[in-house]
C-alpha cells in the first residue's frame, strides 16, 4: 500500500471533496482511508458539524435537478420547531426530484416531488436549492403537534417577511400526505410574530379568548417619532405585552435600551406587561390572568 501523504494544495483548504477528485490529484488509498466519509463517494477532513455542511458535502455527488425537501429544508432554512438536527445523530438528508427516480444513498432519503417547477430558494454556499417554505410546511406539518404546526407557519410569515395570509394557498392546493393537517394549521397562522415564543404566546391569547392584538406594531410619540415596536399591542386600550427572550438579558446595554423603551411607552400612557420564560412556563395561568385583567381595566374586554 502506498504511504500516507499530506493532501495536495488543491484539497487542503477544503473540508469536503469527492473521491474522484482525490484520485485525480494523486491522493493515495492510505491517505483516503484516514479521511471522513460523510456520503458515498465523498471524503472530508472531518464529519459535518451542521446541516448546511452535510448538505454541501452531499451536493458534490447529487445529480442535477435535485432539491432539498422536508426536514432537511426546514433545518437549512433555520426554522427550528420540533425536531432538531444534531451532528452526533445525523439523519438522512431529504432530497426530492420530479419525473425520475430519487437518488439512492444510505445517507439520503429520496422523495418524488408531486409537481414540476415547484418554487425553490437558493441559499448562500449551497449548490442545490431548497424547496420553498410553503411546500416544506405542507411536507412536515403532519409530523408536528397542532401548536407546533402553527408556530412553524407563523415563523414562515414572520414580521418583515413580506408574506401575507394567502402565502400558503398555492402549496396547500396540492393533494399530498399531511396536507389536511397543514391546511387546518394554516387557518390559525397569523403574519407578524417574530419568534417561536411570540407565536406560542399569541396562540395562548387565542385559547384564552382574548381579543387579537396587533403584532410587532409601531408605537409613536406625540411628535410622530418612533418609540419602538410592541410584540403585542391593543392600541385603543393602550396595553402592551412584551415577550423578553434570552437576547434581552445578554448585555447591560440591551437591558438599558429595553428599560428606556418601556419607560417611554409608560409615559405615553401604555400599560406594559413583560413576560419571560419563567413567567410562561412556571406561572402560565397567573401570566394569562394578568393580561386579561389589564385588558378588562383598560376597557378592551368585559369583566
Amino acid at each position: 500500500m502506498a504511504p500516507k501523504r499530506p493532501l495536495p494544495p488543491q484539497l487542503s483548504a477544503r473540508v469536503f471533496f469527492t473521491v474522484r477528485r482525490a484520485r485525480e490529484l494523486g491522493v493515495t488509498r492510505a491517505t483516503m482511508a484516514d479521511l471522513a466519509r460523510p456520503h458515498r463517494s465523498v471524503l472530508g477532513t472531518r464529519m459535518p458539524l451542521t446541516v448546511l455542511e452535510d448538505a454541501q458535502a452531499a451536493s458534490l455527488v447529487l445529480p442535477a435537478g435535485c432539491v432539498f425537501t422536508h426536514w432537511t429544508g426546514i433545518w437549512l432554512r433555520g426554522l427550528v420547531v420540533g425536531r432538531r438536527w444534531m451532528p452526533e445523530h445525523r439523519p438522512p438528508l431529504d432530497v426530492g426530484v420530479h419525473g425520475r427516480t430519487p437518488p439512492r444513498l444510505a445517507t439520503v432519503t429520496g422523495h418524488r416531488l408531486l409537481a414540476p417547477d415547484l418554487p425553490t430558494i437558493v441559499l448562500p454556499g449551497l449548490a442545490i436549492p431548497v424547496l420553498d417554505d410553503a411546500h416544506l410546511f405542507r411536507q412536515v406539518a403532519g409530523d408536528l403537534s397542532v401548536a407546533d404546526r402553527v408556530v412553524l407557519g407563523d415563523l414562515m410569515v414572520a414580521w418583515r417577511s413580506g408574506r401575507g395570509d394567502d402565502y400558503f394557498d398555492e402549496a396547500l392546493a396540492i393533494r399530498s400526505c399531511g396536507v389536511v393537517a397543514a391546511r387546518a394549521a394554516s387557518r390559525q397562522v397569523r403574519p407578524g410574530t417574530n419568534s417561536v415564543m411570540e407565536s406560542r404566546v399569541r396562540q395562548d391569547f387565542v385559547r384564552e379568548g382574548l381579543p387579537a392584538p396587533e403584532l410587532n406594531a409601531q408605537i409613536l410619540d406625540d411628535r410622530g417619532a418612533l418609540v419602538g415596536y410592541a410584540d403585542f399591542l391593543w392600541r385603543r386600550a393602550r396595553v402592551v405585552v412584551e415577550y423578553n427572550g434570552a437576547h434581552h438579558y445578554r448585555t447591560d446595554e440591551q437591558r438599558l435600551q429595553d428599560e428606556a423603551r418601556r419607560n417611554r411607552m409608560e409615559r405615553l400612557g401604555y400599560l406594559v406587561i413583560l413576560i419571560n420564560k419563567v413567567d410562561y412556563y412556571d406561572h402560565h395561568a397567573e401570566t394569562m390572568a394578568a393580561v386579561r385583567a389589564a385588558l378588562v381595566v383598560r376597557g378592551a374586554l368585559a369583566a
